[in-house]
């Protein structure tokens, strides 16, 4: 797939309960989570944009970021925003909260894109990742109906469209975790140094 088809986005607009902060805004290793899947998804599209009402996202001046078009619709909504937005025919979309992501694990998603599937997502230990996909542009159709019957989980849409689903690589299956709670913040940092 080659840059100029593909869009990155990031889905900032949580409230982040658990964590008690922003999530992309929290530093890991001495850079906020957001620069790492800025810095991962960099080499493989042609623009990145950050899905969030917060003004503080401003300062990562490679990206562009968007409020939600949908107030308090959450990460289906951040999807939509998103999708509306871009000019290429695929995004890649990702949540703010897996400062582990590489490069090289979101090119194999790229890399089983194709004219039947409309979603290509991770799955590890019998979980899928929808936040961690690639998305054709005309799932926003199917994003603003759902959230017009006010059905807002990632899982109502993927329900929808034809999805393709990927083993996560025992390889890469670290860069996968989200970081949720303060607990997985200190193993996660544990885990770096040593």
């Amino acid at each position: 797939m080659k840059k100029a088809a593909l869009t990155g986005i990031i889905l900032a607009g949580g409230k982040s309960r658990r964590m008690g902060k922003d999530k992309g805004l929290i530093i890991f290793k001495g850079k906020p989570f957001i620069k790492y899947i800025i810095e991962a998804l960099q080499p493989l599209v042609n623009e990145i944009v950050i899905v969030s009402d917060d003004e503080a996202y401003d300062v990562f001046m490679e990206t562009t970021r968007i409020p939600d078009r949908i107030p308090v619709s959450g990460p289906l909504g951040g999807i939509y925003t998103g999708l509306d937005y871009i000019k290429t025919p695929y995004a890649i979309v990702l949540s703010c909260d897996i400062p582990k992501i590489k490069t090289d694990s979101l090119e194999k998603l790229t890399r089983h894109i194709t004219i039947e599937n409309d979603v290509v997502q991770y799955e590890y230990d019998g979980e899928t990742m929808p936040l961690i996909a690639v998305y054709k542009k005309e799932c926003k159709i199917t994003c603003l109906s759902l959230l017009e019957k006010d059905k807002r989980r990632v899982r109502s849409l993927i329900d929808e469209l034809q999805v393709k689903t990927i083993q996560v690589p025992e390889s890469i299956k670290d860069q996968v975790i989200n970081i949720n709670t303060p607990e997985e913040l200190k193993l996660a940092a544990y885990e770096f140094e040593n």
